[in-house]
């Protein structure tokens, strides 16, 4: 079976009102009514980039990339309709109501589409009024003041699968609005900047390509990690210019070279007055971003007091110049980049968990080129043509030695250090052959290349024993089957995605003790392998930072910390019906000796509750974290 895909859309479902009444009284020539109302949305949908997914009975739901392209077609739509329905009699009108939401779907491989995403968009749709739209507020803050439609809060609604309320507006149109073409901005769009070249030869920055693909067309917020040099503002602009913000501007804001007391004025702006010797109104970088994209570059290195400032513009779009109280909306979809560890941060509370959460939407990991060593021929051979060197004659051209020398080098400073080597040693080459070995920096910076190791697992000593990298694996086969459905062959299968034959993941599967989990236990109910993980680090980054619970890991190493964190994941995967049985050591038995009090418990206790709280887990599955902590407490606690 084909595995579905799971994507970030915009929604658009609709009925019509009475639809049974219609059917009751003249069941022919309501077929016949539907049948034109369902010709009037595909050509809407055509001419906005949507496509219609169902259209069975009285309904009829789509999905679009764009969430502007949804509320442009469901009004174009309606207007069309009530035209269409002026030669009506009254009772005999086909009032479709409309409702519009941005959220995540699974598409099947025949096309179609269900999830949470399409239920809401479907509760939205009957609160609307006959010839109406009703959106939610994820659709209201991305499309704002930008469309001409009124927009009127009808407050909060508890829906059906969703965890938390969701706003709703709706939306109204006056008969003498004038809906913009949408080719109008295609057609008049001048020739922008040359596109963004991402040179590449790897199979790991391939995977990250993949990725860069998959969210370009949404509207996601992206977090781009990666060691300084490794290209992030590239695949930044690569996702922008792939993306429908594409014809709007990319800008860029970068947060390490911005001092603290300007920070506020340069993201949202100031009126006049606002600052010592500020004579007019002055635009900040969310503002000029509006319709397009706006790139956080080093977000890591905000200051911790201006980190807050950030989760408003991140949430509802809405903005406050410094001086000002009136509120401004902007139509900005955010990408951020940092060289920073953020995990690390946020355990140590140098960084907001919440600006995290919200900044790490989709993320993005880019690999060093030490671990990608079949880029560096590529990437040479492109930055040669840049200074007209390639295939020059002569003996001035990239040869097997050059790749190896190169190759043989750790690359601290990464593609940008590449870039530098490369344009000196055409410096120092002149007319003659390159000289790479002259090219490439002798300082303390520069060591020997080490193998590639997964970086966020690696230990101090510089290599994995047996069991440590049993554990990798076993942890990467668990990613893969989550990853696929628990499908082990078949183009979509796991086997394929890790490059490997199905036989060999079945026999390496059965060795390690990898079983699917039960659709219904705790551990399938929390998401998985990432719902274990990021509950039991957010659990236990909160005990560690704790005055109280801290002083348990006071003076222990960082490794020993995050071996700690990692007994942890694999110990609640296991409790919770994980796909692997727990290997480590007797958590119960551990604790006994630690001098646990009840008034530690206590706190432990909060934490929790916060932790369960911050993460939305839903009651039932509280409820089960929490009994299962409280049938430890007997043994740890002395007392």
């Amino acid at each position: 079976m084909v595995q579905a895909i799971r994507r970030l859309a915009a929604i658009l479902s609709a009925d019509v009102v009475g639809y049974s009444r219609l059917m009751g009284d003249d069941e022919p020539r309501t077929m016949a009514a539907l049948g034109e109302c369902h010709h009037v949305f595909r050509r809407h949908f055509d001419a906005n980039n949507g496509r219609v997914v169902d259209t069975a009975g009285d309904s009829v739901l789509g999905v679009f990339d764009s969430v502007a392209d949804a509320v442009l077609c469901a009004m174009a739509t309606q207007r069309e309709l009530a035209q269409w329905n002026e030669a009506r009699v009254a009772d005999r009108r086909m009032l479709f109501r409309v409702g519009i939401h941005l959220g995540d779907v699974f598409v099947q491989a025949d096309g179609r589409v269900y999830g949470d995403g399409v239920n809401v968009a479907a509760r939205l749709q009957a609160l609307a009024e006959p010839g109406g739209i009703c959106v939610s507020e994820m659709v209201h803050a991305a499309v704002g003041n930008k469309l001409p439609a009124v927009f009127e809060s009808l407050g909060e609604q508890q829906f059906k699968n969703i965890a938390v309320p969701i706003s709703v507006y709706r939306a109204t149109l006056s008969p003498d609005a004038v809906l913009p073409d949408p080719d109008v901005a295609r057609r008049s769009m001048p020739p922008g900047p040359a596109p963004t070249t991402l040179a590449f030869g790897s199979s790991l920055m391939q995977r990250v390509m993949e990725q860069v693909a998959g969210v370009a067309g949404t509207t996601a917020t992206v977090l781009i990690q990666g060691e300084s040099g490794v290209g992030k503002e590239l695949i930044a602009r690569h996702i922008h210019e792939e993306s429908p913000r594409r014809v709007g501007p990319f800008v860029k804001l970068d947060c390490a070279s911005i001092l603290a007391d300007v920070f506020e004025s340069e993201v949202f702006g100031h009126v006049s007055g606002a600052l010592p010797g500020s004579l007019r109104d002055h635009a900040g970088r969310i503002e000029l971003a509006d319709g397009g994209t706006l790139f956080l570059d080093e977000v890591g290195d905000i200051p911790a007091d201006l980190q807050a400032k950030l989760l408003r513009p991140l949430q509802d779009s809405t903005f406050e110049r410094v001086g000002d109280h009136r509120t401004r909306r902007a139509d900005v979809r955010f990408i951020a980049a940092t060289s920073r560890d953020l995990v690390d941060q946020v355990s140590r509370g140098a960084f907001r968990r919440d600006l995290f959460f919200r900044l790490s939407v989709f993320p993005i990991s880019v690999p060093p080129l030490r671990s990608r060593p079949e880029d560096i021929p590529v990437l040479v051979e492109y930055f040669l043509r840049e200074h007209g060197a390639a295939g020059q004659a002569g003996e001035r051209r990239l040869t097997e030695g050059h790749i190896r020398h190169l190759q043989t080098y750790d690359w601290p400073g990464n593609v940008r250090e590449l870039r530098n080597v490369v344009e000196r040693a055409v410096i120092l080459s002149g007319s003659g052959p390159l000289r790479f070995d002259e090219a490439l920096p002798s300082s303390a910076f520069s060591y020997p290349a080490r193998a590639a190791l997964p970086e966020a697992g690696t230990p101090a000593r510089g290599f994995l024993t047996a069991a440590e990298f049993e554990l990798v694996e076993r942890n990467n086969l668990v990613g893969a089957m989550e990853a696929t459905g628990w499908q082990v062959s078949g183009a979509d299968g796991a086997a394929a995605q890790l490059g490997i034959p199905a036989s060999r993941l079945r026999a390496r599967l059965k060795a390690l003790g990898i079983v699917k989990p039960a659709p219904t236990s705790l551990y399938a109910r929390l998401g998985g392998s990432r719902g274990i993980a990021t509950f039991a680090r957010e659990l236990f980054g909160r005990a560690n930072a704790h005055p109280t619970l801290g002083r348990f890991w006071k003076g222990r190493s960082t490794y020993g910390v995050l071996r700690e964190e990692r007994l942890l994941i694999a110990y609640l995967s296991s409790v919770a019906g994980g796909p692997t049985r727990y290997v480590g050591r007797e958590m119960k038995e551990v604790h006994r000796g630690l001098g646990i009090t009840a008034d530690d418990w206590g706190v432990f206790r909060a934490i929790l509750r916060d932790t369960l709280e911050a993460l939305r887990i839903p009651d039932r599955e509280r409820r089960e974290v929490v009994d299962f902590a409280e049938s430890l407490r007997a043994d740890i606690v002395e007392g």
